[in-house]
């Protein structure tokens, strides 16, 4: 068993397809630091099934994918193959040739091949296990791993002596059983908890037999007693109805007409009440449009003020700027005598400015004083509305507690009558307490028997559930099956289209001339396109056809020699041409071979291949020259068979494999390998393969539909299960009700005489407390008057405050128009300041500017008369809408009054009205007091009638009726000897009526568990019987192995340090598969030291003589050392290379090395580089016909 082949595409650095062949012996790869050496070995232990990213150099596993460089773009997908030659049969597999494969995309998902057939990691892991062949068995040793064996964690190095022995899966099989003894211990456990309880119960149901015999013997006597004192109770209720009902329907006539008279009056007040509401919402909206004019009207005023403002600015301008223009024809000469003019002028217009910035402050200040006793006037008139406001809070809370004691009077009066009847309906509740009782035991006993059926339908449908639900993982686990076969098939088919688009598999001269468009005009692509051929015969046509599948199909000769000067220039390799203009049909066809036809009838025998191919008859010719010389056979037996009767020499005979047999000696064949698709028909496979797609589309739709319908069925399951579910929770519910309402009846019963005492305790104080609150109305009266008088007051203070602030807002309005002035005057006075300066320097300028002057100021004075007409046009405009404004004003203002008034009227007619209803009501209510206890009394003795009836029907399944009363009925007596039997049964506390049969279920229940725990104990027994065997094994296997280690250890130890001193130990009284592994060394001129203190080269030896000793116990079909030579120096080299070719006749050895020694020692070298910067290139070299003697040639 041997490395064949490693295949690496997208792995880290390897951005192409790179593939490398192993030979038996000594493999060396070399190359520069940063090459990518190491990924070849990170490669193997990916594909082997390595998860730590850490281990091959990652932080990510994404991140082993080719992430590109500045001149290729990054890959979607890392993919490595390992192929192994399995003819020992090391591998527990059937195959002698297997190939591993893996793949990462960058969505994360990730793919295991093996053989090229989907599996699971944990394959992949098995195949490997105890072979000494895996991602971190004794196979691949880093120079890294060198401290790991020697120093590292005690666990990591007993992991290459338990491989190395094989007893890794007995320790596996070990943890499982000891799983599985944990799991059934604790189901013993909780069985016996089960049974216990069981048992109990079984005792206890066993005692409720006999109790419910007793209880079944009173409940018949009770039921013939009750049924004779309930008859006589529904006839004597009965005759007391009779005259009650008559006095109760002449008093319901009299309530009905006084509802009717109430709600009458009820309906004019509603009536009058909306009337009123929408009075008031008029008057608020009439008085928001009131405040609305005067707001337009105050600014529309300002408009027209700062309007005349700015019409005396422009009036200023136009004169300034005219007189400016006459005087710009007098500058001319006397530019000067204007300069210094101006400047005086500028001095006037300082002093002026100084003179109106003084009267501007003087304003501003006398109306900032003002503005001062507006907000004075604002406060004041702020603190009256506080006054008045806190006035009318005390008149609304007197009026609150005098409604507040009112109704306190009010409830007390009707708490008063209630206590009344309370007093007289608690005896009578009493005796109706005492049926209902018994009428609930009764209820209970028939839900606990509902209960016991809803409980066996929920288990029925929770068994359904589980049924449907194992289904639904059935059916989605075929959906997920699909979807992964639909997506295998689509990237199949982008990964072919890929190929076709971009003749990633034809020659570099095809490539260059299809793809950079040199063939656009007479080119009608490959040969192979052109072709169409049933996919039986694709591989033997193909195979016939050879590379000339892939040549170039032009018009003239003259564009093929074109061609070919492009690709000697370019250096692009040698493309095959076919001319169309040289091909002659008639010349081909005569030299067919029609004296071998007779061939065609024989067994086995398809065609001559030009007859299996469709095209295009001008492309005939080129077919029937390649394909001539060829016949299509079904196999290899056949063309051996035919190939000696054929008359002619050099015919081919080629199998559907594509294996070929000549009449004129050479044969071909072997392993091509399964291809997706040739060149020829790769079109018509990708369309086939679009088919199949489709297909498994539909069938993917067929499953998903499928699991709909389960679904469907899980869903109504579940919806039933819910339903069950709840009426079980219902019925446990209603069974605590009636138990709480059983216990509530006997509390009620014994409270019952507290409460009565309770009852007139407080009809004593609640009289007091009447006394108190009528004294307390006598005395809030008064005080009312006192508080209305002040808010009269003080809304007479507010009303005259609120005029003296209207008289300073018209006062400081006068003022804001004088200020506004000043203002206006000022900024005047400073933009002319600003022209004169400006003019100052344009003097200077005169000349160069005298033109453009002009014109500026005509200009001026244009737009100065267009905005002055536009501000007179605005005023007049603002002027007439102010008097429309005041117009409206005065109309609102008599509007509001109006409507004031007329809500004063009909509030107050509104308040007569509710002091009439009042009246009705209360005489309303005095009548429905009186009718209420009169409907009392008849509904209670209809409803004890009732009761009565009821419950001899739904008890005993009887109907009573009204009879004659015997004279001579000892009511009391049986009253007397129910309440006896009643007794008796209270005394003997729940019986459970169904315990027969629940003795028996528990019963049976308990020997099926009995029986389940003795099962479970023999499990026991066995799991434990069976780690002890596991143990056994592997102690001695471990033992074994480890002894014959150590012996092999002491003697390569040796071997490399004559004299040297080495051992392997176990650590004492410990379990041989847990001892932690002691490795003593001490080389010839040391004395025996701790490891840690050994020399980086000492350190490797030691651990290669620790590696080379487990090969000679079990040896590894390979071996991978990646640079564990690097600490040696050459006299340890030497040392090392010996032992190397010693173990290379068993081991095949792949090293990454820098050193020249180890070069030497190697029987094939590949060399690493990367002349695309960030990309990995290998070449390869074999010593094998090479001298040895020689120094290997750099790569």
């Amino acid at each position: 068993m041997y490395l064949e082949s490693l295949k690496i595409y997208g792995f880290k650095s390897f951005a192409k397809k790179t593939k490398f062949l192993f030979n038996d012996g000594i493999t060396s790869i070399v190359g520069p630091n940063g090459c990518g050496k190491s990924n070849i070995v990170d490669a193997i232990r990916w594909v082997l099934g390595e998860q730590k990213a850490g281990t091959i150099r990652s932080e990510r596993m994404e991140d082993v994918i080719f992430n590109g460089t500045k001149t290729a773009k990054p890959l979607g997908m890392a993919e490595v193959s390992l192929t192994i030659q399995n003819t020992k049969n090391v591998l527990p597999i059937e195959y002698s040739e297997v190939v591993i494969t893996r793949r990462l995309f960058r969505s994360s998902e990730s793919q295991y091949l093996l053989n090229n057939s989907p599996c699971r990691l944990k394959d992949i892991q098995d195949l490997f296990m105890d072979t000494g062949m895996g991602p971190d068995a004794y196979s691949i040793i880093e120079l890294s791993m060198v401290e790991t064996i020697l120093n590292g964690k005690p666990e990591e190095r007993r992991r290459i002596f338990e491989e190395a022995a094989g007893v890794t899966k007995y320790k596996q099989r070990r943890k499982a059983a000891f799983r599985k003894l944990e799991a059934t211990a604790g189901d013993i456990l909780r069985l016996n908890d089960i049974i216990s309880e069981v048992e109990k119960n079984v005792g206890s149901l066993s005692r409720q037999v006999k109790r419910a015999q007793r209880y079944q013997e009173i409940k018949e006597q009770l039921q013939k007693d009750e049924i004779k004192l309930s008859a006589h109770q529904f006839s004597k209720i009965k005759i007391e109805l009779e005259p009650l009902i008559d006095k109760l329907n002449e008093s319901q006539d009299n309530r009905v007409a006084l509802t009717t008279k109430f709600d009458e009056q009820e309906a004019e007040i509603e009536e009058a009440r909306t009337k009123l509401l929408a009075l008031e919402r008029k008057l608020s909206a009439q008085q928001k449009e009131l405040n609305e004019v005067s707001l337009k009207i105050h600014k529309k005023e300002e408009d027209i003020l700062v309007g005349r403002e700015r019409r005396k600015a422009l009036e200023a301008a136009k004169v300034r700027l005219l007189k400016e223009n006459e005087e710009i024809s007098v500058r001319v000469e006397k530019n000067k005598t204007e300069i210094l003019q101006s400047k005086e002028e500028l001095q006037y217009l300082f002093e002026q400015i100084q003179l109106a910035e003084n009267d501007y402050q003087e304003t501003s200040a006398e109306l900032n004083s003002f503005e001062m006793r507006v907000h004075d006037k604002y406060e004041q008139l702020k603190k009256i509305e506080n006054q008045r406001l806190l006035a009318v809070e005390g008149l609304t809370e007197s009026k609150q507690e005098e409604e507040r004691i009112k109704t306190q009077l009010e409830n007390l009066d009707e708490r008063i009558k209630s206590i009344t009847r309370q007093l007289e309906e608690s005896q009578l509740l009493e005796k109706i307490r005492e049926d209902k009782i018994a009428k609930l035991q009764e209820k209970k006993t028939s839900q606990e028997s509902e209960l016991t059926k809803l409980n066996q339908e929920l288990k029925d449908v929770r068994d359904e559930l589980t049924t449907l639900g194992k289904s639904k993982e059935k059916v989605k686990e075929r959906i997920l099956n699909k979807n992964g076969e639909a997506q295998a098939l689509k990237e199949r088919i982008a990964l072919l289209k890929k190929f076709i688009e971009s003749y990633e598999d034809h020659p570099e001269g095809v490539q260059h001339l299809l793809l950079h468009g040199y063939l656009n005009g007479g080119c009608k692509g490959t040969l192979a396109e052109n072709l169409t051929v049933e996919p039986t015969y694709r591989r033997a046509v193909e195979t016939a056809m050879g590379e000339a599948a892939v040549s170039l199909i032009v018009d003239a000769s003259d564009q093929a020699l074109e061609c070919i000067e492009i690709l000697k220039a370019d250096e692009k390799g040698a493309v095959t041409f076919f001319p169309l203009d040289k091909f002659s049909t008639q010349r081909i066809k005569s030299d067919l071979r029609p004296q071998n036809n007779d061939i065609l009838q024989a067994h086995g025998v398809i065609d001559w291949a030009h007859n299996l191919v469709q095209c295009e008859e001008e492309y005939r010719t080129i077919v029937q020259s390649l394909l001539r010389d060829f016949l299509i056979v079904e196999d290899l037996q056949t063309a051996k068979q035919h190939a000696d009767k054929l008359q002619e020499n050099r015919i081919n005979l080629i199998t559907l494999n594509g294996e070929v047999v000549s009449n004129w000696g050479p044969i071909k064949g072997g392993a091509n390998g399964e291809s997706e698709a040739g060149v020829i028909g790769r079109k018509a496979f990708v369309e086939e393969l679009e088919s199949k797609l489709k297909e498994t589309w539909t069938q993917l739709e067929k499953e998903e539909k499928e699991q709909q319908e389960i679904e469907s069925k899980y869903q109504k399951a579940f919806s039933s299960e819910q339903d069950l579910d709840k009426q079980v929770k219902a019925t446990e519910l209603k069974l605590t009700d009636f138990g709480v309402e059983l216990a509530q009846l006997n509390f009620e019963s014994r409270k019952d005489s507290e409460i009565c005492e309770r009852l007139a305790t407080e009809d004593e104080s609640h009289k007091k407390n009447q006394k108190s609150l009528t004294d307390k109305m006598q005395r809030v009266s008064p005080s009312l008057s006192n508080l209305v008088e002040n808010k009269a007051q003080y809304e007479a203070a507010l009303q005259q405050a609120s005029g003296e602030l209207e008289s300073l807002e018209q006062e400081i309005k006068e003022y804001r128009t004088v200020e506004q002035d000043s203002r206006v005057k000022l900024a005047g006075l400073k933009s002319e300041e600003r022209h004169l300066q400006g003019n100052i320097v344009k003097l200077h300028e005169f000349e160069r500017e005298l033109t453009g002057s002009y014109k500026r100021i005509d200009e001026e004075i244009t737009a100065a008369a267009k905005e002055y007409a536009e501000l007179e046009s605005k005023i007049e405009q603002n002027k007439t809408a102010i008097e429309t404004d005041f117009d409206e004003h005065k109309i609102l203002e008599a509007e509001v009054h109006k409507l004031e008034q007329t809500f004063l009227e009909k509030k107050e007619e509104l308040t007569n009205k509710e002091k009439f209803v009042k009246a009705v009501r209360d005489e309303k209510d005095i009548v429905s007091e009186t009718l209420h206890s009169m409907e009392l009394q008849v509904s209670e003795l209809k409803m004890s009638a009732e009761q009565i009836k009821a419950r001899i029907k739904e008890e005993y399944g009887l109907t009573t009726k009204k009879g004659a009363l015997e004279e001579d009925f000892d009511e009391e007596g049986i009253a007397e000897r129910i309440h006896q039997q009643k007794n008796r049964l209270d005394s003997m506390g729940p019986v459970n009526l169904l315990a027969l049969k629940e003795y028996e279920k528990e019963k049976s229940r308990l020997d099926f568990l009995q029986t389940q725990k003795n099962d479970l104990m023999e499990a026991q027994t066995n799991l434990n019987e069976t780690i002890q065997v596991i143990n056994k094994t592997a102690r001695e296997q471990f033992s074994k192995t480890f002894e014959e280690i150590r012996k092999n250890f002491v003697k390569v130890f040796q071997s490399f340090f004559e004299n040297g001193q080495a051992n392997l130990k176990l650590a004492p009284d410990e379990d041989p598969l847990e001892a932690e592994i002691v490795i003593e060394a001490a080389t010839k001129s040391k004395r025996p030291t701790a490891l840690t203190l050994l020399s980086g080269g000492e350190k490797a030896l030691t651990a290669i003589s620790i590696l080379f000793a487990i090969y000679l116990v079990k040896p590894s079909p390979f071996c991978i050392l990646d640079e564990v030579d690097a600490p040696l120096d050459d006299t340890n080299i030497g040392r090392f290379v010996e032992a190397l070719r010693t173990f290379s006749k068993d081991t095949q050895f792949l090293i990454v090395t820098h050193n020249k020694l180890t070069m030497r020692a190697a029987d094939s070298l590949y060399g690493v580089t990367m002349e695309e910067e960030g990309i990995s290139k290998v070449v390869s070299v074999s010593f094998k016909e090479m001298d040895l003697e020689q120094p290997p040639k750099a790569a």
